[in-house]
């Protein structure tokens, strides 16, 4: 059985508690014959992955609401952040992991159509951001062969929020809908009872 909820918020600070509790009192009755300390640990996860979709919304987005759309499944739920603004802008990260110069705005230009780029590299993963089409964009982190940390600058990289989000959920994805909306979308997995 699934079920469908919506929330719109102000895109302010101040509702970030609330919408952290939320989403962790609308999951919290699905994942069943769970350890506690499994619970906990995925309930700290929940609420640092809406802290960060939150707030990139409110310092990034440009919007004056943000929406979200919880389907909650069998064993995920499909998480939807819904903004009005300019959308995803790409900014590649130089290689000691400071912001870089260049951006790619939609609509993206077909020469970037499947290309990838790195917008977060850390000492230990890269966050991968693929060019689906002229609106929609993928998401991944990976593992680096070559952990030089020597390289890495100390302050938090570009983009850590992002790598959160693609850390903690799957098949994260952006697009710029045909009604202009900004539509960020990933699932989350419940962990598998004993």
């Amino acid at each position: 059985m699934s079920h469908r909820i919506s929330i719109v918020l102000p895109a302010i600070n101040e509702y970030l508690e609330f919408i952290t509790e939320s989403f962790e009192h609308l999951i919290k009755h699905k994942i069943k014959g769970i350890s506690d300390s499994v619970r906990v640990k995925f309930a700290g996860e929940n609420k640092l992955l809406m802290h960060e979709l939150y707030t990139n919304a409110i310092n990034h987005a440009g919007s004056k609401v943000v929406e979200f759309i919880f389907d909650i499944k069998d064993d995920y739920v499909d998480i939807q952040m819904i903004t009005d603004g300019p959308g995803f802008t790409i900014k590649p990260v130089n290689s000691d992991s400071t912001p870089g110069t260049t951006l790619h705005r939609p609509p993206f230009a077909n020469h970037l159509i499947q290309n990838e780029f790195i917008v977060h590299l850390d000492p230990d993963y890269e966050v991968v951001c693929k060019v689906l089409d002229s609106t929609k964009l993928e998401f991944y982190d990976r593992e680096r062969g070559d952990k030089t940390e020597s390289e890495m600058d100390l302050l938090i990289p570009e983009h850590f929020g992002l790598f959160i989000i693609t850390n903690l959920g799957k098949n994260v994805k952006f697009e710029k809908d045909s009604e202009g909306r900004n539509v960020f979308q990933l699932k989350r997995k419940f962990p598998p009872a004993k």
